[in-house]
């Protein structure tokens, strides 16, 4: 029902749709940056989150919750490489974690009801 929902603000360009394309570009940006720490090609994210990850949590609350994620994580790997520290066993952590979630929400799309 929610990813029906999105798909119509999309499709009718709402600020909503707006808000969430600009999340999910930061997290495919954060994201990149992370493959690069690592030395690997960036995702391929053409698709785009439209049904929330679990019941209960918008669609709204899952992006936001993986851009900060990934906005705090990049920060700290960042920060520790900026002191001298190697960064890439959280940087391989952390874009692991990302994977996951990525799927959780592209999942919930695809087994969300139509």
């Amino acid at each position: 029902m929610q990813a029906l929902a999105y798909k119509e603000q999309a499709a009718h360009g709402s600020p909503q749709a707006d808000h969430l394309a600009q999340g999910w570009e930061a997290i495919q940006r954060a994201a990149g940056a992370l493959c690069s720490l690592l030395g690997r090609s960036p995702h391929s994210a053409a698709l785009n989150p439209v049904a929330a990850p679990r019941p209960g949590v918008s669609l709204e609350q899952a992006v936001g919750d993986l851009c900060a994620m990934l906005e705090q994580g990049l920060f700290v790997i960042l920060k520790a490489r900026e002191n001298g520290a190697d960064g890439q066993i959280a940087a391989r952590t952390l874009l692991e974690r990302y994977d996951k979630e990525r799927r959780r929400l592209l999942v919930a799309e695809a087994t969300a009801p139509r």
